[in-house]
């Protein structure tokens, strides 16, 4: 099956361990398009979103830590489009 999302080094930020969470969360959203894609079921794809949203709650709270200590100056606006990524996640969980 070909994958929802390629990883690339296009999408490297250049900071080893946000690049490993982020090819962990790539991997993650394309095992829920499979899960859809073959109609593996609701329960199973519960648990990948599951899983999904666990993951990137605890990858967004390091890269938010991160961007503190390095006093990064978009913060403020990254952090809100955390926010609403986690809103539309909690949305597209709701819809299961």
């Amino acid at each position: 099956m070909v994958k929802f999302i390629e990883w690339s080094n296009a999408l490297s930020i250049g900071i080893e361990e946000i690049d490993a969470q982020h090819k962990v969360l790539v991997d993650l959203l394309n095992q829920v398009h499979e899960a859809i894609q073959q109609r593996h079921g609701v329960e199973v794809t519960n648990e990948i979103v599951e899983q999904l949203g666990e993951y990137t709650r605890i990858h967004f709270a390091v890269e938010e830590s991160l961007m503190r200590i390095l006093h990064y100056p978009e913060y403020e606006r990254h952090k809100d489009e955390h926010d609403r990524l986690i809103e539309q996640l909690n949305g597209f969980r709701a819809k299961l």
